[in-house]
């Protein structure tokens, strides 16, 4: 069983060229920040503006580095019959990692200088993979699953992704989850996707199949969570149906249990006869195990006089066949529910 993932970029937010409004007033959807832009001037400031990096985000970048190079090492590599019909030849990176980074962080210092203004046309691409696979010999199973959510003050735009190869008991799902809470008449904003990659094999002796999904140019995009519908629209988000409320599970009424019986005796011919009865007072039937004994004159003893086992339907009283011993003194009945 083999999952792969190759990371093309999970960052906050990669901005997107920004267009001049025409109305009077700018409205940025990240402002300048003159601090920033003060450290980004300095001769050494994309070296400044890399220090500055938290640990994760400089890994990060080296991961996507890595990532470029090892996507275009391994179609430079493979024999030109591998290569997939239409697929978009890979060239070597042109840029050291040195090179890469500095362009990242003189990015962010054009950011920091200009600001981003906000023209509700341009969805952020937040998290993606350049391929996710699953695979799975016939005695194995690929489960993957994965929850997307969008950072504090965003939310899920779209989905996108490529079907690049499948075959076998393989599929992908995606769900879009963890909804806001909005006004009726908005349309429903979400928070979260959760998706699951898989391939089961076919765990069969007799059919040895096994699976493979592989998806390419996975791409999850965002937007400000406070963006209008409009917006939405315009960017062609995905917008579902808000999801139907739980339906509330009704309370099962246990189901009733047996009881145990009314027990009842009765004696004639000066105890020498002898006969018990079982009353259901309960709901649901009852089976009974009973053993008779009774004991004879001149005797210390008790012997078995009948053994049986008798179901008694709810509202229903069983009595037994009579008994009699013409030196009997004394009777009794052990009795008890069985299954």
């Amino acid at each position: 069983m083999r999952s792969w993932i190759i990371i093309v970029f999970l960052v906050f937010f990669l901005p997107a060229q920004a267009r001049a409004q025409t109305a009077p007033e700018v409205i940025y959807a990240i402002k300048p920040n003159p601090e920033i832009a003060a450290i980004c001037a300095a001769e050494d400031g994309l070296a400044r503006m890399w220090a500055r990096e938290p640990e994760w985000n400089q890994r990060d970048i080296g991961f996507q580095y890595d990532g470029l190079k090892a996507q275009a090492a391994a179609a430079a590599a493979a024999p030109p019959g591998d290569a997939e019909p239409g697929a978009p030849l890979l060239t070597p990176v042109p840029l050291t990692f040195e090179e890469y980074r500095d362009a990242a962080m003189a990015q962010q210092c054009k950011v920091a200088r200009d600001g981003l203004i906000e023209t509700f046309e341009n969805s952020l691409p937040f998290f993606g993979y350049s391929f996710w696979e699953c695979d799975a010999d016939w005695d194995e199973d690929c489960d993957d699953p994965k929850v997307i959510r969008a950072p504090d003050d965003y939310q899920i735009c779209n989905i996108s992704w490529r079907v690049a190869k499948q075959r076998g008991d393989s599929d992908f799902d995606v769900t879009p989850a963890n909804f806001l809470a909005d006004k009726p008449n908005r349309a429903a904003r979400f928070l979260e996707y959760r998706t699951k990659l898989y391939a089961h094999g076919s765990h069969s002796l007799f059919d040895k199949e096994g699976s493979r999904i592989r998806l390419e140019n996975f791409l999850v995009t965002i937007i400000p969570r406070d963006w209008p519908d409009d917006a939405r629209r315009k960017l062609k988000c995905a917008m579902p149906g808000r999801p139907k409320p739980p339906t509330p599970t009704p309370t099962a009424t246990p189901a009733p249990k047996p009881v145990p019986p009314v027990f009842g005796e009765a004696y004639a011919d000066e105890r020498r006869s002898y006969r018990f009865s079982l009353a259901n007072v309960g709901k649901v039937p009852v089976r009974i195990e009973y053993l008779v004994e009774r004991r004879d004159r001149g005797d210390s003893k008790w012997k078995q006089a009948g053994y049986g086992v008798v179901q008694v339907e709810p509202g229903t009283t069983y009595f037994s066949d009579g008994y009699h011993g013409w030196d009997a003194v004394e009777w009794h009945t052990r009795h008890a529910m069985v299954q």
